[in-house]
């Protein structure tokens, strides 16, 4: 039209797949077919389910508020669920096709838990990924013994999931940065890291035992003071006794600084705005958290696409350096979440089972246990409910007998999909 501008509607823009809510306009679809000059048989439009994850959203209008309202950096920040700020996490490709392939293409909607895509993603990086020295929120460990200004090489697995990946050296000196939760004055029950008298390993270094802690004026640990056992060197005793901890650990002297950013969900609501309450109520102001951390002389500088990971702490994908500093984002913990899911999940089914036995039989029973309920003495096609009642306990009881399912109920070859519906 002169002087104007037409763009196309969503709609007439994708006439051939698309998501469930324009199935009612297929109509559309097939005029828009109908009008073109194709070479062979018109294409047949397809709806299939969004991919729905817990505590995400992906609705554009919806991420475009995100972007333009400043809760996230950008349409790349790690904590969106595009392709670009997947790929800023360092989300592996080949674990993202395997998530894929579980779950398959769906005709129902359906939300799947995010801890399964990060269970997919953990496996990758677990043999893939190198490993790294490095101390998040650092607290300086001296060792009191350590014979002045000498330097231990020790060796360390590049990734013992992988021993093709080889290894390499790090120095080992008497001044160290350790994780602050590593230490504690006061430890609680089944704590076993370090704490005043108790020994530990230091992870293919030594033997540790700790003997003082220097506090600040707050009452605030800031050093640790340590000995050390000369003869536990690669992290075993020759008399053969246990430590029930072994702790990661980065050389003061020639560590580097570097910026980490740990993330937690972007939505504290698995379902954001699923109740019909504002989407965006749930935003979690805590989904990011920036460490200044101590990483090892030999952590390399990464592309954003690769991935390390740091002993004990999780997976890290390097970010470009920002005026010379070293940036890390967190792809994911070493926890793995999905199983302890699926171990609740599978914990709660027999209890699950036995209150759904219970509301049946307070169904059947009625409101007098002594006398038989006319919708138990009712047999179904598929099962039969006998009840009795112990003599002088005022219980019921229950039995379930599964009868004989009819033949040829279904035709052969089980039920088809009807694509019409």
């Amino acid at each position: 039209m002169t002087g104007r501008t037409a763009s196309p509607t969503p709609s007439s823009g994708h006439p051939l797949i698309c998501t469930l809510e324009f199935t009612d306009h297929r109509p559309l679809y097939d005029w828009c077919l109908a009008q073109l000059e194709l070479p062979d048989v018109a294409p047949e439009q397809t709806e299939f389910a969004r991919l729905n994850l817990t505590h995400t959203i992906t609705s554009k209008r919806k991420l475009r508020q995100l972007v333009e309202d400043g809760h996230v950096d950008g349409w790349d920040d790690p904590r969106m669920p595009t392709l670009r700020g997947m790929r800023r996490k360092g989300y592996p490709p080949a674990a993202i096709r395997a998530f894929m392939d579980k779950i398959s293409v769906a005709k129902t909607n359906a939300i799947h838990d995010i801890e399964l895509l990060e269970s997919f993603i953990r496996t990758e990086l677990n043999q893939t990924a190198l490993r790294r020295m490095a101390v998040l929120d650092p607290i300086k460990l001296t060792i009191t013994n350590w014979p002045e200004g000498e330097v231990v090489m020790v060796e360390v697995p590049n990734n013992p999931e992988d021993p093709a990946a080889g290894s390499r050296e790090v120095p080992f000196t008497g001044s160290l940065w350790i994780e602050k939760a590593d230490f504690e004055l006061d430890p609680p029950p089944k704590y076993y890291r370090l704490t005043p008298g108790r020994e530990v390993r230091l992870r293919a270094g030594f033997f540790v035992t700790a003997t003082e802690a220097i506090t600040d004026d707050d009452g605030n640990v800031i050093e640790v003071l340590a000995t050390y056992d000369p003869e536990t060197k690669g992290g075993a005793a020759p008399d053969g006794r246990k430590v029930k901890s072994t702790m990661h650990w980065v050389s003061a002297p020639t560590a580097v600084d570097a910026v980490v950013y740990e993330y937690g969900r972007l939505f504290t609501d698995p379902t954001p705005g699923a109740d019909g309450d504002d989407v965006f109520a749930s935003l979690n102001p805590q989904s990011r958290v920036e460490r200044h951390a101590k990483l090892g002389q030999r952590s390399p500088t990464q592309s954003p696409a690769r991935s390390c990971s740091s002993s004990g702490l999780g997976y890290f994908a390097a970010d470009t350096p920002l005026d010379g500093e070293l940036r890390f984002h967190q792809t994911v913990g070493l926890k793995d979440e999905w199983a302890n899911i699926q171990k609740r999940a599978s914990g709660d089914a027999k209890p699950a089972l036995r209150r759904r036995n219970d509301a049946v039989a307070a169904s059947v029973a009625g409101p007098c246990s002594g006398q038989r309920s006319d919708r138990a003495s009712r047999s179904s096609s598929t099962t039969s409910l006998a009840r009795s009642t112990k003599a002088g306990s005022g219980r019921s009881t229950m039995r379930w007998r599964r009868l004989p399912q009819p033949q040829n109920r279904w035709p052969r070859g089980g039920v088809g999909v009807d694509d019409d519906r």
